[in-house]
């Protein structure tokens, strides 16, 4: 479950981190890809809980599951720390009911400026240390997702720098 990030947008063919994690799993697992891009934990216009990603991925019957949302919500327009807290806990209290097994993916690190009008400092400062926060609540284990320019086709036509 996730937005662009999971998705694979602008990602080389193969190198989106669904298909990464697959390669390197080995033959006995297969890693589906629910991400949408643009997508958010609260509940906004582009919640992903309103897509048919999100219902799809309910209904899949996964033995594991990996959330990796959030940078979307650190759009300027959109960031509200408390709400993000409530809605992700929320997505969580709804989603552990079929995944018990799941893994919380912490958002990689932005670039100064942001990509699609992310909040880098947002990211960077607050929403890795409240996904981290949050997984430990809830007593999930996370994964922690570096910058990874070699994903990307054209990064210099995808990020801004400041």
């Amino acid at each position: 479950m996730g937005d662009s990030i999971t998705r694979g947008s602008g990602a080389l063919e193969g190198r989106a981190w669904p298909a990464v994690l697959e390669a390197r799993l080995g033959g006995d697992w297969r890693v589906r890809n629910f991400g949408k891009s643009g997508r958010t934990v609260m509940g906004l216009p582009d919640a992903y809980t309103a897509t048919a990603f999100y219902r799809d991925a309910m209904r899949s019957g996964a033995d594991i599951n990996i959330i990796m949302l959030g940078t979307n919500d650190a759009k300027t327009a959109y960031w509200d720390r408390e709400a993000f807290v409530e809605a992700y806990r929320a997505l969580l209290n709804r989603t552990l009911s079929a995944f018990p097994r799941t893994l919380l993916g912490v958002p990689p690190p932005q670039l100064e400026g942001g990509w699609y009008w992310t909040n880098a400092s947002v990211v960077n400062d607050e929403m890795r240390p409240l996904v981290r926060d949050i997984a430990a609540e809830f007593g999930l284990p996370l994964f922690d997702t570096p910058f990874n320019e070699s994903m990307y086709s054209d990064l210099s036509a995808r990020r801004r720098f400041s």
